[in-house]
Parts: C-alpha cells; structure tokens; sequence
C-alpha cells in the first residue's frame, strides 16, 4: 500500500477512535452505510456513526454520518536530512447531523481532541499495523465551518441540512 493511502487510513483510523471514546458504540463504514440505505442493515439501539473515506454515489444516508476528505497532497522535504518524502496535507471532515446541535457537537469535539499529532501507520504489514517512525503533525488550528445556505432542492434531502466541516493541515516526516 502506498504512502498516501496509508495517510488517509491513518486518519480515518484516528478518528473512528475518537468517536468510540466519545461515546459512538458502533462506527461503521460504506458497506454498513450502503446496506442501511437498501433497507437491509440495522444498526441496533447502540449509538452509532457511518464514517466514510471515499467519493461515495449520491444514496439517502443514515445520520450521523462523517465524510474524511484529504487534499492537497503535496511532496517536499520538511527538515534538513529528510529524503523528501513527507507530505502537506488538507484535511475536510464533513459531519452531517440529525440535528444542528447533534452536528455542532460532533465539530465541537473533534476540534477539541484531534490533538496535534496522528499515529501514522503501514497497513501493508500483516496483523495489526505498523506504525510509522514520524507521526502525522497538524500545521495550525482547526477550524470548524457552516456549509454556506444550500438550496431548497438540497434541503429536500434532509442529511444536507445540518452539514459542518472541519478543516485543519497537517504533515508528515519521511
């Protein structure tokens, strides 16, 4: 697997815990997403979240539902005697709520306990990953951002109405 898949894996890794810790029983991914929306999924009375990592076709989605973007990745060396192989990174997370206050609380937290640095693993090796001499080191802040006004046809699908992102970068050290 190559270095910036593991960096997407990392992350989406990194916060599928914080959400267990934050009290989200069952996280659950695009297959689990795709099955609740034909109808043959349930997820039981256990709290729980869909977190996705890729483009995912327009589908009705069961809410709470995260949707991890990274951007803008970029090759460059960060220190002197590096090889050059570290990567700037941007980093969306889309959180869409039941609620507006089931959202805000969701950007709220992980803007809280993101914390300034990400394990970064190799989940080419077998059994449990291997994790990565360097972490994955975020850049700044991280800012949390309404949607702008969406359209009445947008609003009809209802996952659009309560829709934040959480925004921060980040990079690596090879």
């Amino acid at each position: 697997m190559e270095y910036n898949r593991n960096l997407r894996l990392s992350i989406k890794y990194h916060l599928s815990g914080l959400l267990v810790d934050y009290g989200y029983v069952n996280v659950y991914g695009e297959q689990e997403m795709r099955k609740a929306a034909a109808g043959t999924f349930t997820t039981g009375s256990n709290p729980f979240i869909f977190l996705v990592d890729t483009f995912v076709n327009p589908m009705e989605t069961t809410l709470p539902f995260i949707a991890l973007e990274v951007q803008n990745i970029g090759r460059e060396a960060h220190e002197l005697g590096t090889d050059g192989t570290g990567r700037q990174i941007t980093v969306f997370i889309h959180v869409f709520g039941k609620s507006r206050g089931e959202r805000d609380d969701i950007s709220s937290y992980l803007q809280d306990n993101i914390g300034r640095s990400i394990p970064f693993n190799d989940y080419t090796t077998a059994g449990s990953p291997a994790a990565y001499t360097y972490p994955i080191q975020r850049t700044g802040g991280i800012e949390v951002s309404d949607v702008p006004p969406i359209t009445n046809e947008q609003l009809q699908e209802h996952s659009l109405a309560n829709w934040n992102i959480v925004l921060f970068k980040a990079g690596t050290i090879a």
